[in-house]
């Protein structure tokens, strides 16, 4: 089994900030007002990028 990213979700205020990173050193960054909206954009995310989720 190989790790397909690392997801960090910190707020600051009223702001939630999503980074992932994938093994091979990309990173995407989101950023979100709603805590469930940025869950919804990571999944997303990582749906788009390995079409099996």
């Amino acid at each position: 089994m190989g790790k397909l990213a690392d997801v960090e979700i910190v707020r600051d205020g009223d702001i939630f900030y999503a980074r992932i990173t994938l093994p091979d050193g990309s990173v995407t960054k989101i950023e979100s007002e709603s805590f469930e909206e940025i869950l919804n954009q990571v999944a997303t995310e990582l749906q788009d990028r390995f079409g099996f989720l």
